[in-house]
């Protein structure tokens, strides 16, 4: 049987997918072979592999950006652990802690050692970590973040046991000195002194066993930074004194002046007398008091301590502005035994009699010699130019002062009965604020208005003003009481009209919009 021809059939030409053969394509990236073949090959497993691959590493990527995500939000929002310190240093995306002025100082309130225990000895062991990370954070970053009021200790301590900072504590340089309440002593006040190494000996010297320390809520801000529940069974708190100003015992010539850390070890943690050390030094205070007791008060409960205290002094005008870092220079201010400032006797212009003591003149007089003293204010006028800026200036940050000039020779003045004052404006704190930012605050001004002392020492008083918001209700008045006067009470109310107002001396903004009028008083 003859064989068939087989026919084979031809597959038509493929059209040339390059209508140009000149002109190559060549940026056209080729796939992978794996990719192109899997139509092809559905059951390579090789192929399949490599798109399991590529989707584990492209997953991998998602969850490193993820994780990055997440960490930046922990680093910037943790700055009280030591890792993310170390970074945000680093980075420098973290400032060093600053001083802050008593006036400028952020918002807060004093506590007693009793309302300190009472506050914070009922709280878990949660909570008073998360409170102690919320102190320590709000203190790195300089409280400008914070809302809550800043709590700041007052009252009196007697010092238990004082060491040298080390490299190894939080703070490297200076003292740390750790006392104990004298109105509950179940809680322990671990009070830092950062100072530069020169100091470390002088600050040593002052903080001596049993020496007292005297916070006072006019002038000191002692600001907590941790609160740790020891062993012994205190409350043991950890404060920093944010105004960085100068402390020194009185009748000693010894000074100690303190200045902002320039860098925490974080890692060390607090508190920073701790374990033994503590031990040790509640044992050797014990002994000392048995050796060494007290005679009762006049209450009869509390002993009377006749130890110096350690109290803070004012080298710096109160109203000048302090640098932020750094030591504070200024003249150094002589006490007296309960720690007051002497005033240094001047001879005043207008007096021609060799009189060595100022005092008040009498009532007849100032009605002969009103006129008298009116060419001693008309240096006032000098402030005039520093007040009017070119057309379309914009005010400065804070306000200029009425006396520009040097600060007064004397520390007293003359007193007038009321409404025998020289001749001047009498204006609200509102208005006063308005004037000084349009420059319009020129010559003499007095300040009237009903006022809250919210805090009094010898011889000044902070005030708060009240009334309706058009006369800036919450400005802070800074009052100076000659040295014969007596400033009112603390939470007592205060109204000065007309005949009874305040001379004012400066008026300055805030950073945060706080009004801040610096008087005096002027009246008999």
């Amino acid at each position: 049987m003859a064989a068939v021809p087989r026919l084979r059939l031809r597959r038509p030409p493929r059209a040339n997918p390059n209508p140009h053969p000149r002109f190559h394509f060549a940026f056209i990236p080729a796939w992978p072979s794996s990719f192109t073949n899997t139509t092809k090959r559905g059951t390579d497993g090789q192929s399949r592999g490599h798109l399991f691959l590529w989707t584990v590493f492209i997953l991998l990527l998602i969850g490193i950006a993820f994780a990055c995500w997440l960490g930046s939000f922990y680093i910037f929002g943790h700055p009280e652990k030591p890792r993310p310190y170390k970074i945000l240093k680093k980075l420098k995306k973290i400032e060093a802690p600053k001083r802050f002025e008593v006036t400028m100082a952020p918002l807060g309130e004093f506590l007693p050692a009793k309302k300190m225990f009472e506050r914070y000895a009922n709280m878990k062991t949660l909570e008073l970590q998360q409170e102690n990370d919320l102190l320590l954070r709000n203190f790195i970053k300089n409280y400008k973040e914070t809302k809550k009021l800043l709590p700041y200790v007052a009252g009196r301590f007697q010092v238990v046991e004082t060491a040298e900072l080390k490299t190894s504590d939080v703070f490297t340089s200076g003292v740390v000195a750790l006392a104990v309440s004298e109105e509950n002593p179940q809680v322990l006040l671990e009070l830092v002194f950062t100072t530069p190494p020169e100091n470390v000996a002088s600050c040593l010297a002052n903080l001596q066993q049993g020496r007292v320390l005297r916070l006072e809520k006019s002038r000191d801000l002692a600001a907590i930074v941790h609160i740790e529940r020891t062993p012994t069974g205190h409350l043991q708190f950890t404060a920093m004194p944010i105004a960085y100003g100068s402390w020194r015992t009185p009748g000693s010539a010894a000074i100690v002046s303190l200045e902002p850390p320039a860098d925490l070890n974080l890692d060390a943690g607090f508190p920073i007398i701790r374990g033994g050390r503590l031990q040790t030094g509640l044992d050797n205070f014990a002994d000392l008091v048995r050796k060494n007791p007290k005679p009762p008060g006049e209450d009869g409960d509390k002993p009377a301590s006749n130890e110096p205290e350690l109290v803070r002094v004012d080298t710096v005008k109160p109203g000048t502005p302090v640098p932020e870092t750094g030591p504070i220079t200024g003249p150094v201010v002589a006490l007296d035994s309960k720690g007051r400032p002497i005033p240094t006797p001047t001879k005043l212009a207008l007096n021609t009699t060799p009189t060595p003591v100022p005092v008040p003149v009498p009532t007849p007089v100032p009605r002969i010699a009103v006129a008298t003293p009116m060419p001693v204010s008309t240096p006032l006028a000098v402030a005039t130019p520093l007040w009017r800026g070119p057309p379309g200036s914009s005010p400065q940050p804070f306000f200029g002062s009425l006396n520009p000039g040097t600060a007064p020779a004397t520390t007293t003045w003359k007193t007038f009965p009321p409404g025998s004052q020289p001749p001047g404006r009498v204006v609200t704190s509102g208005e006063a604020g308005e004037m000084a930012q349009r420059g319009q605050l020129n010559g003499r001004f007095y300040l009237r208005g009903t006022f809250v002392v919210t805090a009094s020492a010898e011889g000044r008083a902070v005030l708060r003003a009240q009334g309706a918001p058009t006369e800036a209700a919450g400005a802070r008045v800074m009052v100076e009481y000659p040295p014969n006067a007596l400033a009112p009470a603390e939470g007592s109310t205060i109204t000065r009209d007309d005949d009874r107002a305040f001379e004012v001396r400066d008026v300055r903004r805030g950073t945060n919009g706080q009004l801040n009028i610096w008087v005096r008083e002027v009246t008999e």
